[in-house]
């Protein structure tokens, strides 16, 4: 009697049994394998047990069930094992738990619940579990109606950097949104409303209470000679409590108190599109004018800046209405923006284009800090060109030149150049500092950023292919990030894969490591997949 193997034919969907197991070796972990075990307890419900055993580190327990209903579908996955923490000196309880609960009321709302927590910040990374930087826990319900919709949030952050610390990390509870678009009028117009009620709370640090609407009027209109014109006109008025808001002039200083504003703005802006065909091609050139008018200095201090925070002037936002992502910081002072689009487009494929444009401000805003590009009177230039003549060449450049030198404070390029024969791609970006005024611990100011990304890939033959990339930090003190490479080999019946990666991160008892994947599949079986890391 020798061991042997059984396996469904192809028109069993599910059936209990043993799932296909991976093994490796770690300098940390030791020796692993995982063989997961799969329950098939009903047409909509199912269950895997998936532990891992590690020589090193004892047993990890981990598996996941998932059940499906008419109106409710959700799953739950967990794991849990008594292992060394970081550095090594003593031992405890590491584990995870992650789930999902959807459930729809009727036709109009659903809701739902997202679970991810974690014993410690490394262990998702250091046992192999999807690892975010920051793990998201959410309750919700939202209703879609028409034009309208209306949710409301709780949510409940852990963060997994070394930097992170769960005292000034919010509990937000509640987070109440409805947002209304009206019926076009005779004329066109459309009304806006956006209301806003949030809470966030603190353990240790600033606590924040808003009551936010926003009302907007807006009619766009086409004029017989092709002018496109949009025309607004909005009132936002916010109300705020606020407890221990740190001072931006005085770090050691905190207030409290209740405070609010009442924000007008309106704006026109137009566009010209001229389009002229020849032959094969179309030519399209459009000019881009907006004036928006509205008070300066609407932030006041007391209001604490906790949605606008992550901000980045470019081509995407020039035209905004507010160029600041949130609600807790509007753009105020009066403005002219302008810019110039271009493009010409093949009838079949093919195309080019480029957009570059500049704003004026009428007074100077100190809610934009130095070096942000929006600071003074003039903007920076901000711009893009994108070329994609044939399917084997397309390269995409951003940038923002600084507007007294033409020196590159952004530069983004992607770009794919080659034939399947051998194809390849780099991705690089480099954004100057920017100081923004809300930003009071310099440990979270946006330093700045250079990184590029180098590869290749060949489809050597019909079954062959091979390629490889790497990523490298060109800041001072950077360096290498990650390098890879890979190698396929594909027919009707069989797939066998290579996959090597080095990773350069370094966090606590996360060390940098090599892997290497080998994954073989019988597209009528099965496959088998074994992994090594070494560190």
């Amino acid at each position: 009697y020798t061991p042997y193997l059984s396996h469904p034919d192809p028109t069993v969907e599910r059936r209990t049994g043993f799932l296909v197991p991976s093994y490796g070796s770690d300098s940390e972990l030791g020796t692993f394998i995982s063989t997961p075990y799969y329950f098939d307890i009903a047409p909509n419900m199912d269950a895997t047990f998936a532990p891992i055993v590690t020589t090193n580190e004892g047993v990890v327990g981990s598996g996941e069930f998932r059940h499906r209903l008419s109106s409710t579908d959700y799953y739950a996955q967990s794991s849990l094992t008594y292992a060394s923490r970081e550095g090594g000196d003593s031992k405890g309880m590491r584990g995870h738990l992650r789930g999902e609960l959807r459930h729809e009321f009727d036709r109009t709302w659903r809701g739902g619940i997202d679970l991810h927590l974690a014993t410690d910040d490394t262990y998702l990374r250091r046992y192999g579990f999807e690892a975010p930087e920051t793990l998201e826990n959410r309750i919700y319900a939202e209703g879609f109606r028409g034009r309208n919709y209306a949710s409301a949030n709780a949510y409940y952050f852990q963060g997994q950097r070394s930097t992170d610390d769960q005292s000034d990390t919010p509990i937000v509870f509640p987070k109440l949104d409805y947002n209304y678009v009206s019926d076009p009028g005779s004329f066109g117009g459309l009304w806006k409303i956006d209301t806003n009620a949030l809470a966030l709370t603190r353990t240790g640090g600033t606590d924040s209470r808003r009551l936010s609407a926003k009302t907007k009027w807006e009619l766009p209109y086409i004029s017989r000679l092709g002018e496109v014109y949009r025309l607004f006109a909005s009132v936002q008025t916010d109300a705020y409590w606020v407890n221990d808001v740190t001072e931006s002039d005085a770090p050691d200083n905190q207030i409290s108190g209740l405070t609010g504003r009442v924000f007008p703005q309106a704006g026109l802006e137009w566009k010209l599109p001229w389009a002229r065909r020849d032959g094969r091609f179309t030519q399209i050139v459009e000019p881009i004018v907006s004036v928006v008018l509205a008070p300066s200095s609407q932030n006041p201090e007391l209001i604490p800046n906790e949605d606008s925070l992550s901000f980045e002037f470019d081509d995407t936002n020039l035209f905004s209405e507010n160029r600041f992502g949130g609600i807790d910081r509007v753009e105020g002072g009066s403005r002219i923006t302008y810019g110039l689009s271009s493009g010409i487009f093949g009838i079949n494929s093919g195309f080019s284009s480029f957009f570059i444009g500049q704003s004026y401000r009428f007074s100077e805003d100190n809610d934009f800090g130095s070096d942000t590009g929006l600071d003074e009177h003039f903007s920076d230039i901000v711009g893009r060109v994108e070329i994609s003549p044939t399917k084997y060449i397309n390269a995409l450049y951003r940038f923002r030149l600084d507007k007294d030198d033409l020196a590159p404070r952004r530069n983004e390029v992607q770009a794919s150049l080659g034939v399947p024969r051998f194809r390849l791609n780099v991705n690089y970006l480099s954004i100057d500092q920017q100081n923004l005024n809300d930003i009071v611990d310099p440990e979270d100011a946006f330093r700045d950023r250079e990184e590029i990304t180098l590869g290749f890939s060949s489809q050597a033959t019909e079954r062959w292919r091979f390629g490889a990339d790497t990523r490298r930090d060109l800041t001072t003190g950077g360096g290498s990030l990650r390098h890879s490479a890979f190698l396929n080999y594909e027919d009707e019946c069989f797939l066998f894969q290579v996959d090597y990666s080095r990773t350069f991160t370094q966090d606590r008892d996360v060390r940098p490591s090599d892997t290497i994947l080998f994954r073989v599949v019988f597209k009528t079986l099965g496959e088998v997949g074994t992994s090594t890391g070494v560190n």
